[in-house]
């Protein structure tokens, strides 16, 4: 018993950690590294929406999407319908990139 704490002592003052604390140390990186991996991961596949205020230049009925007057084309979400919109009416849209295309969440009249 008295050689076990001597050891401990002559550890520590060489700057060896005893087995179980690098034990512990080693679990702990894992722990971080694989929170961070999922963190990283789950942040990858979110879509930021975004939202962007204009006038609606033009409506492509066939191809569902209005194109507003920034020269920006969003396609039309199911259960908005190209017809209930007109051309020069303010809309604000909320709209994410989707393979590389704008596609609206949202299509609001603004004030």
């Amino acid at each position: 018993m008295i050689w076990q704490g001597w050891a401990f002592r002559i550890e520590a003052a060489l700057g060896n950690r005893p087995r179980q604390t690098r034990e512990r140390n080693q679990t702990m990186k894992k722990s971080v590294i694989t929170a961070a991996m999922a963190i990283a991961i789950a942040s990858a596949g979110v879509a930021h929406a975004k939202a962007i205020t204009g006038t609606i230049a033009s409506i492509d009925k066939k191809g569902d999407s209005i194109t507003l007057s920034d020269g920006k084309t969003f396609s039309l979400p199911e259960g908005i319908e190209a017809e209930t919109l007109k051309i020069g009416e303010k809309v604000m849209v909320t709209y994410s990139t989707k393979a590389g295309k704008l596609a609206a969440s949202s299509i609001q009249p603004d004030k």
